[in-house]
């Protein structure tokens, strides 16, 4: 495995003076709109496009070695699988280049297969494939050579929200157990949450910020809040657990249920369009759900965002245009929000070792 550094690196359209180091074994996830230069940025550490500075692994520069030289397993958004190659020779065809026996790539493709968990899809051709199982192919191939860095450039945007969320952690605990120096480019801020060690804002060919998901949520700059929406803050008074491995914290005149991590909870992060807004109480049971009254909306292009007071909080809420039209909100009207307790981030007590 290698670390990665691109120094004063710069291309003709998308990147200026990108400066930039991943370490060995990490999981660094490139996160931006589109256009901002994060497929640049891959293809640049592959040697796929011409750049300026210099790229290093292992501290050593490698802008003389071709593609090929730089061992890069590379898995593009749409996936180039071969339609008239089964599974078994689209993984195999990554070891072309390689001077080794028929038994030998058999028994390499073979060990990819079942570490994916696809062997009995090997004779199977890529039309015939769902698109988890398409995913998982065009990662065997990304993987089969051994490469030294491994890249993904938006695997999941293709794929269902189900199928995607649970490909995510299966990949998530397959890199980590590998331990390959890899690099995701997403736009999507959840899968940057579930498989980042840290987290890379660009923005219009610059790094806007660096960190973990947690310094990206909780002390964004003012273009990341621009990007991933600026989110709700809320401080805990209190927290403690309760049965079936959840906890309540109790903040100000809110109180809340969320997982238990087995921590004291210091700060509450909710993004505006995590919240639900009513005009009528929801029926059944109350939890996480809070009354307050409409203060404030704002038109965007396709939501209003509106402001909420409950108790002595604003709370910033994201509603579709054909909600908050279908509910008649005016301003000074009693409504209820619902916060779904799989939204809620969380920073624990440092006393607790985390920040």
């Amino acid at each position: 495995m290698s670390s990665i550094e691109l120094k004063n690196v710069s291309t003709i359209f998308s990147l200026e003076k990108v400066n930039l180091k991943i370490n060995d074994g990490e999981l660094m996830v490139v996160l931006g709109p589109t256009g901002a230069g994060k497929s640049t940025i891959l293809n640049v550490i592959a040697g796929l496009e011409e750049y300026q500075g210099s790229v290093c692994f292992d501290d050593q520069p490698v802008d003389d070695l071709s593609v090929q030289g730089r061992n890069i397993g590379y898995l593009f958004q749409d996936l180039c699988l071969f339609p008239h190659m089964s599974v078994f020779n689209n993984v195999a065809f990554a070891l072309g280049r390689l001077n080794i026996s028929k038994s030998e790539i058999k028994t390499k493709v073979e060990e990819i297969l079942g570490l994916l968990g696809i062997v009995h899809l090997k004779d199977r051709y890529p039309k015939n494939l769902s698109g988890g199982e398409k995913q998982r192919a065009a990662l065997a191939r990304a993987l089969v050579g051994n490469p030294r860095i491994l890249l993904f450039d938006e695997p999941m945007s293709s794929l269902d929200n189900r199928t995607s969320k649970n490909l995510i952690m299966e990949v998530h605990y397959l890199l980590k157990k590998l331990g390959i120096t890899t690099i995701y480019v997403t736009h999507n801020f959840y899968e940057a949450e579930k498989m980042a060690d840290r987290v890379v804002i660009l923005e219009n060919g610059h790094i806007e910020q660096i960190g973990s998901i947690e310094d990206i949520f909780f002390n964004p700059t003012e273009r990341v809040s621009e990007f991933i929406g600026t989110p709700n803050i809320l401080y805990c008074d209190q927290s403690y657990p309760i049965n079936h491995g959840l906890r309540i914290a109790k903040c100000g005149d809110i109180s809340l249920v969320m997982s238990d991590e087995g921590y004291e909870v210091k700060r509450i992060a909710i993004l505006p369009e995590d919240l639900y807004i009513t005009s009528k109480q929801p029926s059944g049971l109350d939890i996480n759900t809070v009354q307050g009254v409409l203060t404030d909306s704002v038109e965007l292009s396709f939501a209003f965002l509106c402001s909420v007071q409950v108790g002595d909080k604003i709370l910033k809420v994201k509603l579709p245009k054909e909600s908050y039209y279908s509910m008649y909100l005016d301003i000074g009207k009693k409504v209820w929000l619902v916060i779904n307790l799989r939204k809620i981030r969380i920073t624990a007590c440092a006393n607790f070792g985390v920040a």
